[in-house]
């Protein structure tokens, strides 16, 4: 069995340009909660928490 070739350069980039991605969503997220009443973001947190596990995004290893 071969064993696939990694662009390592292109794998660290992509790493780089995920985490920036995690970290605009943070703001973002933080933003909009700031700016909505404690009803409104409470009842978006606790229909994510609640929703059945097989509709989330699969984890990433």
């Amino acid at each position: 069995m071969k064993t696939p070739k990694i662009d390592l350069k292109q794998l660290k980039r992509q790493k780089r340009e995920n985490f920036h991605d995690r970290l605009e969503f943070v703001d973002f997220y933080a933003d909009w909660v700031k700016k909505q009443e404690n009803a409104t973001w409470s009842a978006a947190q606790k229909k994510l928490i609640h929703e059945p596990k097989r509709r989330r995004a699969p984890r990433s290893l």
